[in-house]
């Protein structure tokens, strides 16, 4: 497994397939996270990894989330705009695994702040 840089949030892209069928949403994972995190779902329980959403921009990425059977999305976490757009109301669960160190214009504590306004029942 090679690993790939960081990514750093960006504009929002094209709209995933039906989100609110979406049960959770992972946000702008690096790829050793997702790969850690994604091994223990499939080991605990496989039928998850077809109900997360994970948003990413770096879209090198993209390709071998999908190929673990995840729906990938590119779009700027940080904007309320993007959680909007990918249904984040209808998230059960949402989990960031991005370092603050990796994100541009705001911090793990705004976005927890943030998806707290736009769906307080969302366990994060």
């Amino acid at each position: 497994m090679s690993r790939t840089r960081a990514p750093i949030p960006a504009v929002l892209g094209p709209r995933p397939r039906k989100a609110t069928a979406m049960r959770g949403a992972v946000a702008s994972l690096r790829w050793i996270s997702t790969d850690a995190l994604m091994r223990l779902i499939r080991e605990r329980d496989p039928s998850l990894l077809r109900r997360l959403l994970v948003v990413d921009f770096n879209t090198r990425n993209h390709p071998n989330l999908r190929a673990l059977g995840l729906t990938v999305a590119y779009g700027d976490i940080g904007q309320p705009e993007t959680l909007r757009h990918l249904g984040i109301d209808h998230a059960k669960l949402v989990v960031s695994t991005i370092n603050d160190h990796f994100l541009r214009g705001t911090s793990n504590e705004a976005l927890l702040a943030q998806v707290r306004r736009l769906n307080p029942q969302a366990k994060v």
